[in-house]
C-alpha cells in the first residue's frame, strides 16, 4: 500500500506539466455496440496498433504482460500453452473475442488459446475488467476484445532475431464509398529453445522446441443499398508446436493447432435514431486429434433514444458441438443493456438471460455510474455478476456428472485524475470448476465447495512528459487471491508493477525501456511449492524512420538475462524444490523493417 501511495503523490505532483496521452474515443466491448470511451463505465485499457508495433511485441502474451489486473502464465517460449489471470480468473473467466467471436476452446479446460493468437493483424485490443457476463454471457468475469485491420494503409514487415526467429507480415486493401476489401498475411517461425530445462541451469545442452505459425484473414463489405451494410471476415490459423514432457527437457512431442473463424453480418441504419445487426459466426478448431464447433447467430437492435442515451437489445443462439461425435449443447440468451448521461453523470445497467438445454438456466447482470470531476477526472463504481459454463471437454469427461457453470459476482471504485488511475476492486466465486485426478482411471471434473475470493488495487499512470521528450506509462497491482480456508491459489503473485518509458527527442528515432516485476508467486496453492516470483525482467527497443514509408526496429528482450520462470515443469521427489522449470530463453536480440506501400 505504502508502494501505491507513493506512486500516487508523484502522479499528482508532475502532471501539471504533463500532458495526457490520447486513447481512442470510440469503443465496442463495453456494450456490445459502439460507445464513446466517456460513457464506459468499468475500467477499461485500450492497446493501439501503433503501441504494439512501438514495443514490437511478438506475441498476444507479450501484450497484455503490463495491463493492470493481468498477469500471464506461459509454458515456455512462443507458442507454448498460456494462462490469462484477471482479477483472480483463469483462463476460464476471460472472455476472449476477435472481432466479436468468441474464441473460447470448447475441446480445452476454459479460455481461449492466446498463444495462438497473432498481433500482425491487430487493430486494437479492448479489455474490460469486472464481471461482463450481463452483457457477453459465458466466461465473461472480464472481457479481451481483439479488433483486427479492416482497412487503412498497405503495410509489410520482416523481422529476424535469435533461436532462428523469422516473421514476416503484409496488410493490404482497398476502399470506396460502396465496398472495400482488407486481406492480412503473416508467418512466424523459429528453432525455439528447450520448453523446459533444469532449475537454475542455462539453455545449453538440451534440443531445440520449433514453432511455426502461419495465418491469413480476409474481411470484404459493400453496401448494395443505402443504409445497409453486408459485411464478410474469414480468419486461418495453422501452427505447430514442439514441446517437452515435464520430467524430460530431451524428450519431444509435438501438435497442429488449426483454428478457423467465419463471420458475415448485415448491418442497417433503419432512422436516424435505430440500427439492426443480423450475424451469424463461428470458430472451427483442430487440436490434439479432436475438432470442435462453436456457432452463434443472433441479431441486435440499437436505439440512440438521446445525444447520450441508448439501448442496446440482442438474441442469440449458441452451439458447442464436438464434430464426429453427438457431444454438444446449446444456449439461447436475451440481453439488454442500457446508457443514460444527465449532464456530468453517467449510469449504464444491463441484463441477460441464458437458457441453456443441459445446464441450470443462469441470469446475470451489471450496473455502473461515473461522475466527471474537472480537468478529465472521474470517478466510478461498477457491480456485476458472471457465470462460466463448463466446456464441452469439462462436461463429458470421463466419470464427470452433473457438472455446473461457476458463478461470480464483483465490484470495483474507480478515481481517475491526472492522467492516474487507481482501482479497487473485489470478486468472489463459487461453485470453481475443478480436476479432481485421484481416482484415475475415473478422474473428474467437479464444483468445489466455498468461494474464491479476489481483492486488490489496480494503478495506471499514462503521461506524455514534454520537457524531457518522453512517453511514460505506470502499472501496479496489489492482490490477495484465496480459496474458502483462505489459502493463496497457484501461480497468482501479489504483486506486479510495469514502468515503460519511451525518448523521442532525437530526430528520427525513438528509444525506449519496459521492465516488468512480478512479487511473490507460488507454484502450487496454499504457498506451497516453489516461490517463483521476485524478479524483475527489462527489455529494451529502437525505431528509426529511414524515411517516411520506412521504419528501421530492433528489440533486446530479457536484456539482464534474468533466471525466472512462469512456472514449475516438475520436483525433485517429496520435495518443494523444482526439477524442471519452463524455460524463458534468456536474453534474445531482433531486428527488423517496417514499410507502407
Amino acid at each position: 500500500m505504502k508502494k501505491t501511495a507513493l506512486i500516487l503523490a508523484l502522479a499528482a505532483v508532475t502532471a501539471p506539466v504533463f500532458a495526457e496521452t490520447e486513447l481512442p474515443q470510440v469503443v465496442v466491448t463495453a456494450s456490445n455496440s459502439e460507445q464513446s470511451l466517456k460513457t464506459v463505465t468499468s475500467p477499461m485499457t485500450i492497446i493501439t496498433e501503433e503501441e504494439i508495433k512501438e514495443k514490437q511485441a511478438h506475441s498476444l502474451v507479450e501484450v497484455l504482460r503490463g495491463v493492470p489486473g493481468i498477469t500471464i502464465k506461459g509454458n515456455g517460449g512462443l507458442g507454448s500453452s498460456s494462462t490469462i489471470f484477471m482479477r483472480g480468473q483463469g483462463n476460464q473467466g476471460t472472455l476472449v473475442l476477435i472481432d466479436g467471436i468468441e474464441m473460447t476452446n470448447p475441446l480445452g479446460t476454459g479460455g481461449a488459446r492466446i498463444e495462438m493468437i497473432p498481433v500482425a493483424d491487430i487493430q486494437r485490443i479492448e479489455i474490460i475488467q469486472g464481471p461482463q457476463s450481463g452483457v457477453w454471457g459465458s466466461g465473461a468475469a472480464g472481457v479481451i476484445n481483439i479488433i483486427t485491420k479492416k482497412s487503412g494503409a498497405n503495410t509489410a514487415s520482416a523481422e529476424f532475431g535469435s533461436y532462428g526467429f523469422k516473421q514476416i507480415s503484409t496488410s493490404f486493401g482497398a476502399q470506396t464509398p460502396k465496398a472495400g476489401f482488407q486481406v492480412n498475411l503473416s508467418s512466424l517461425s523459429t528453432d525455439g529453445y528447450s520448453r523446459i530445462k533444469a532449475y537454475h541451469h542455462s539453455n545449453d545442452g538440451y534440443e531445440n522446441d520449433a514453432f511455426q505459425q502461419s495465418d491469413l484473414s480476409f474481411s470484404f463489405h459493400v453496401k448494395p443499398v443505402k443504409n445497409h451494410q453486408l459485411s464478410v471476415f474469414l480468419k486461418q490459423t495453422d501452427a505447430y508446436t514442439e514441446y517437452d514432457y515435464t520430467t524430460d527437457p530431451n524428450k519431444l512431442a509435438f501438435t497442429d493447432y488449426t483454428d478457423t473463424l467465419r463471420k458475415i453480418s448485415l448491418n442497417s441504419q433503419l432512422s436516424p435514431k435505430l440500427s439492426s445487426e443480423l450475424y451469424a459466426q463461428d470458430n472451427q478448431l483442430t487440436h490434439y486429434g479432436n475438432e470442435g464447433l462453436t456457432t452463434q447467430t443472433g441479431g441486435k437492435l440499437h436505439f440512440s433514444y438521446n445525444d447520450s442515451d441508448f439501448l442496446n437489445l440482442e438474441i442469440q443462439n449458441k452451439n458447442l458441438h464436438q464434430l464426429y461425435s453427438s457431444k454438444s449443447y446449446d444456449d439461447t440468451s436475451y440481453s439488454a443493456n442500457n446508457t443514460n448521461r444527465f449532464g456530468q453523470f453517467v449510469i449504464t445497467e444491463a441484463i441477460r438471460q441464458d437458457n441453456f438445454n443441459r445446464f441450470k438456466d443462469a441470469t446475470t447482470g451489471k450496473v455502473g455510474a461515473k461522475y466527471f470531476l474537472p480537468q478529465e477526472g472521474y470517478i466510478s463504481a461498477n457491480y456485476g455478476t458472471a457465470y462460466n459454463a463448463p466446456t464441452l471437454y469439462q462436461a463429458t469427461y470421463k466419470s464427470t456428472q452433473n457438472l455446473k457453470p461457476e458463478s461470480s459476482t464483483g465490484y470495483d471504485l474507480t478515481l481517475s485524475k491526472f492522467g492516474a488511475t487507481i482501482t479497487y476492486f473485489k470478486q468472489v466465486t463459487e461453485d470453481a470448476i475443478s480436476y479432481d485426478g485421484r481416482n484415475y482411471p475415473n478422474d473428474k471434473y467437479y464444483n468445489a465447495d466455498g468461494r474464491n475470493t479476489a481483492e486488490g488495487i489496480e494503478f495506471s499512470y499514462q503521461r506524455t512528459l514534454e520537457p524531457i521528450s518522453t512517453d511514460l506509462k505506470l502499472s501496479y497491482l496489489t492482490q490477495t487471491v484465496t480459496d474458502k480456508k483462505g489459502d493463496w491459489l497457484a501461480l497468482r503473485p501479489d504483486k506486479t508493477a510495469n514502468i515503460e518509458l519511451s525518448y523521442f527527442g532525437f530526430n528520427k528515432a525513438t528509444i525506449g525501456i519496459d521492465t516488468s516485476y512480478v512479487g511473490d508467486k507460488y507454484d502450487k496453492s496454499g504457498k506451497k511449492g516453489a516461490n517463483i516470483g521476485n524478479y524483475f525482467v527489462t527489455d529494451l527497443f529502437a525505431n528509426y524512420a529511414l524515411t517516411r514509408a520506412v521504419n528501421l526496429k530492433a528489440k533486446v528482450k530479457n536484456l539482464f538475462n534474468e533466471d525466472y520462470t512462469d512456472a514449475v515443469a516438475s520436483y525433485v521427489s517429496n520435495t518443494n524444490t523444482p526439477k524442471y522449470v519452463y524455460n524463458n530463453g534468456g536474453t534474445q536480440i531482433f531486428v527488423g523493417i517496417d514499410g507502407k506501400f
